[in-house]
């Protein structure tokens, strides 16, 4: 079975509400940075666990699962703000 890279990302309000999620994420064996994650899974496990989280949140959240296609060719930036 082929497993693909996913990005999961989300923005929930409420705590109750985010911890469920990390709960699911838990029980998926996908460690949560906050509210950012990356893991492999098939395109069945990636629908069904879509379909959890989706039912999870409030219609005010965010959710956003990404098959990330070629790591080769994903780049990420982390923008650093200095106040002064």
């Amino acid at each position: 079975m082929y497993k693909a890279p996913y990005f999961i990302s989300f923005d929930i309000t409420k705590n109750k509400t985010r911890r469920k999620v990390w709960k699911i994420l838990k029980e998926w064996n996908i460690a949560s940075q906050k509210s950012a994650s990356i893991c492999s899974l098939s395109l069945r496990q990636a629908q069904e666990l879509f379909g959890q989280l989706q039912n999870t949140i409030d219609e005010d959240d965010s959710l956003l699962m990404a098959r990330l296609t070629s790591l080769e060719k994903t780049f990420a930036r982390k923008l650093i703000h200095n106040e002064q």
